[in-house]
C-alpha cells in the first residue's frame, strides 16, 4: 500500500507539473511500474493500475485542451474501439479481463494519436529520448537485482534467468537500446550532458540481458538491428571494430554465466523441444484458421475477444492466452476486427515512407531509419508473442507519432536540427 501510494504521488506530483508534457515522462513512469513486481505487495489498487489511470487522464485532458488533426487513421482506430467494445459486451464470458486486456491494447493507439499531435521539434525528441535512456537505465538495474537476488520472474525454469519485471522487460530493453543511434546523433547537436561511455555500458550490459534471457525473437531481431546498423553508417569499417570489440567482450563475459546459459539451454532446447506441430503458436494459429474455414458469424466478428484464455480453458483445459497478434485478433475480433488492425499499421507504414521522401536529408535519415526499425521489429515481435505490452506499445507508437508530427510541420526545413547541420 505505501509503494502505490508513493507512485501516486509522484506520477501525480509530475502530471501537474508537465500536463502536456506528460507524453515525455511516461517511459520512466512505465519501467517503475513494471518493477513494482519486485515488491509483490497486495494492495487494495495496483501501481500498474495507477499507471494505466494517469495515462488514460493525460489522454483526456489532452484532447479536451487541444485540438487534434484528425486523419483517416484516427477514424479506423476510432472504429476499432467501437467495434471491440461492442464485441466484447456481446461475446465476453469474461467482460472485465476481455475489457482490460483490449485496453491495454488500445491505450497504445490513442498514446499513437496525441504523439503525432504533440510533437513539433526535435527538442521534444530529445526530451523523450533522454527520458527512455534512464528509462533502460532503471530496467537494466532492476534486472541486475532481480538475480543478484533472486526477485520477481524467473522464466521458463524456478532459478533461470529472473527478468525482475512484470510483462516482457527483455524486450522493452530491446526497444530501447534500438533508439541509441538517433540519441548519440541528437546529443551531438543539443549537447546533451551524458557521458558516451555510459551509453556503451547501457548498450553492452542490455545485450548481455538479452542473450542471458534467451528468448529467441528477441535474439534475432537484436541480431538484425546490428547489421541494420552497420549498413547505415558512413564509416563501416569503424563501425565493424567497435562491434567486434563488444563480441569479444561479451563472450568474455558469458563464461561467468555459463551454468546459468547450459541449463536454460536445455531446459527450453533439449529438455522441452517440440516439432512444429507440437509448438503452442503453430497449434493455435491452426485452431484459428480452422475456425475460419467454417465461415459463419463466428469468421467475421470472432468468439470471446481478448479472452482467449477463457477460451482455452473451456476448450483444451489451458490457463493460457494465445500468444500472437493474428491468434488474438482473428480468434477474438475476427475477420472484420482483424482488417482494422491491420489497416491502422499499413497506413501507419505508408505515412512514414512518403513523410521521408518529402523530406529527404542525409542526417534525418537517422530519425526515418530508427523509426521504421522500431515499427518492423515491433511487428516481428507481436507475431510471436502478445501485443498487450504497454510499455513496448508505448516506445513505438510515440516514436512513429514523433516521426509523423515532426515531418508534418511546413516548416520542417526551418528547424533548429536543420540549421545546426545546414
Amino acid at each position: 500500500m505505501i509503494s502505490s501510494l508513493l507512485f501516486f504521488i509522484i506520477v501525480g506530483f509530475i502530471f501537474l507539473r508537465k500536463k502536456k508534457d506528460f507524453i515525455l515522462y511516461i517511459p520512466i513512469i512505465n519501467v517503475i511500474s513494471d518493477s513494482s513486481l519486485l515488491f509483490n505487495e497486495d494492495s487494495f489498487i495496483h501501481i500498474g493500475d495507477i499507471r494505466v489511470i494517469f495515462i488514460s487522464f493525460y489522454i483526456l485532458f489532452y484532447i479536451f485542451n487541444y485540438r487534434i488533426k484528425q486523419s483517416s487513421t484516427n477514424l479506423i482506430i476510432y472504429f476499432l474501439g467501437l467495434l471491440c467494445f461492442i464485441l466484447i459486451m456481446i461475446n465476453s464470458s469474461n467482460i472485465n479481463y476481455s475489457l482490460v486486456y483490449f485496453f491495454k491494447i488500445y491505450l497504445s493507439f490513442l498514446v499513437f494519436i496525441i504523439a503525432k499531435n504533440y510533437f513539433e521539434n526535435f527538442k521534444q525528441l530529445k526530451k523523450l529520448n533522454f527520458n527512455i535512456i534512464i528509462a533502460l537505465s532503471i530496467q537494466i538495474t532492476v534486472t541486475v537485482l532481480s538475480n543478484v537476488l533472486n526477485l520477481g520472474e524467473s522464466q521458463y525454469m524456478e532459478n533461470g534467468f529472473h527478468e525482475g519485471t512484470g510483462g516482457a522487460p527483455i524486450v522493452l530493453i530491446f526497444f530501447s537500446i534500438c533508439i541509441i543511434p538517433l540519441f548519440i546523433e541528437v546529443k551531438k547537436i543539443f549537447n546533451i550532458k551524458i557521458n558516451t561511455n555510459l551509453i556503451y555500458i547501457l548498450v553492452f550490459s542490455s545485450i548481455i540481458i538479452i542473450f542471458l534471457a534467451m528468448r529467441r525473437t528477441t535474439i534475432a531481431s537484436l541480431i538484425l538491428a546490428i547489421f541494420i546498423f552497420i549498413t547505415t553508417q558512413k564509416d563501416k569499417l569503424k563501425t565493424i571494430k567497435y562491434i567486434f570489440i563488444f563480441i569479444v567482450g561479451i563472450t568474455s563475459i558469458l563464461p561467468f554465466f555459463s551454468d546459468k546459459i547450459i541449463a536454460i539451454y536445455n531446459y527450453r532446447f533439449v529438455e522441452h523441444a517440440r516439432t512444429l506441430e507440437d509448438e503452442s503458436r503453430f497449434r493455435e494459429t491452426k485452431l484459428v484458421f480452422d475456425q475460419l474455414d467454417k465461415f459463419d458469424i463466428n469468421t467475421f466478428f470472432g468468439i470471446e475477444p481478448f479472452n482467449s484464455i477463457g477460451f482455452n480453458m473451456k476448450i483444451f483445459h489451458a490457463e493460457r492466452q494465445f500468444h500472437t497478434f493474428h491468434s488474438i485478433t482473428l480468434h477474438g475480433i475476427g475477420i472484420i476486427g482483424f482488417i482494422a488492425f491491420l489497416l491502422i499499421y499499413l497506413l501507419i507504414f505508408a505515412k512514414l515512407i512518403i513523410l521521408n521522401r518529402k523530406n529527404i536529408r542525409g542526417y534525418r535519415n537517422v530519425f526515418f531509419l530508427t523509426t521504421i526499425s522500431i515499427f518492423f521489429f515491433y511487428i516481428i515481435q507481436i507475431t510471436s508473442f502478445g501485443v498487450e505490452l504497454i510499455s513496448m506499445n508505448f516506445i513505438v507508437f510515440s516514436y512513429v507519432g514523433a516521426f509523423i508530427g515532426i515531418y508534418s510541420q511546413k516548416k520542417i526545413l526551418k528547424n533548429e536540427w536543420s540549421k545546426k547541420y545546414e
